[in-house]
């Protein structure tokens, strides 16, 4: 049997703060559960690091995993959505939306097929709702 794995995209990962404190908490959720968590962004910094010597797989170059197949891609800022929908055009992505201010934290602008949103907290819930328009936001 083959084990589950879990991209999980965030833009950067440079302090523990916010998203990268996200990211890194749930890499280590996942793999206490038997399942492969690897990690994309675009700026690698300190947690990036850390994550590495901690044994999980870190690109700051998601094209070079063109050839790998995730079962889910767990998506935190639309760039970075964006970014996986155009390298795993098959894969289901969950947009998972840390936050209410940087843009960054909305859902993509441009319909790229997610198979959910979310909100890390009630605030960002009814921000998705009222703010973006979105309906069926968890």
């Amino acid at each position: 049997m083959t084990e589950f794995s879990v991209l999980i995209t965030n833009h950067h990962l440079n302090q523990f703060q916010g998203s990268e404190t996200a990211t890194y908490t749930l890499a280590h959720a996942l793999r206490r559960r038997g399942i492969q968590a690897s990690i994309a962004t675009t700026y690698l910094g300190r947690v990036g690091e850390i994550l590495l010597n901690e044994g999980f797989e870190v690109t700051d170059c998601l094209n070079d995993w063109s050839n790998r197949k995730f079962d889910l891609i767990h998506a935190h800022h639309n760039t970075m959505a964006i970014l996986a929908r155009a390298v795993f055009p098959r894969a289901p992505i969950l947009f998972v939306s840390p936050g209410v201010l940087p843009f960054l934290e909305a859902p993509p602008s441009v319909d790229i097929g997610l198979g959910g949103i979310a909100g890390v907290s009630e605030e960002v819930v009814k921000r998705l709702e009222t703010e973006v328009n979105l309906e069926n936001v968890t």
